[in-house]
């Protein structure tokens, strides 16, 4: 079942450009709802363990996405996770439906912190060294 959820994970993140330029936003594109349709329809029936897309394989993807994103939890704020949890269970209906809020959002929320952290480091190392 670890490899499913890992397969999940992988085929969301290749779903869409991991660098994007800068202040420009990634999107969804049709052939990226083709691919969350095509995965979980074909998924459960193409794979040796035969699972079901459903809230368990669903909860898994999730969290090795953001694992992914934010491995040693040094990005994403608590406030962000909490708020990207009310997809934890849904991930398996959405991407069903072709709908990749989630993963796009979440890289958005990953690009726009790893901006502030940048800014603060810059900010730190401008001002005097107190030896």
């Amino acid at each position: 079942m670890m490899i499913a959820v890992r397969i999940c994970a992988l085929l969301l993140i290749l779903a869409f450009p991991r660098l994007a330029h800068a202040g420009e936003a990634v999107r969804p594109e049709l052939h990226h709802e083709y691919i969350a349709r095509y995965l979980t329809k074909f998924f459960p029936r193409q794979h040796l363990g035969q699972w079901k897309c459903d809230d368990v394989i669903s909860a898994r993807t999730w969290s090795n996405y953001i694992a992914s994103l934010d491995y040693e939890h040094m990005v994403f704020l608590q406030s962000d996770i909490e708020a990207m949890r009310s997809w934890e269970t849904g991930l398996d209906n959405a991407m069903a439906g072709g709908d990749l809020t989630f993963p796009f959002r979440a890289y958005q929320l990953f690009q726009t912190r790893l901006e502030e952290r940048c800014k603060y480091a810059q900010t730190l190392l401008a001002a005097p060294f107190d030896l």
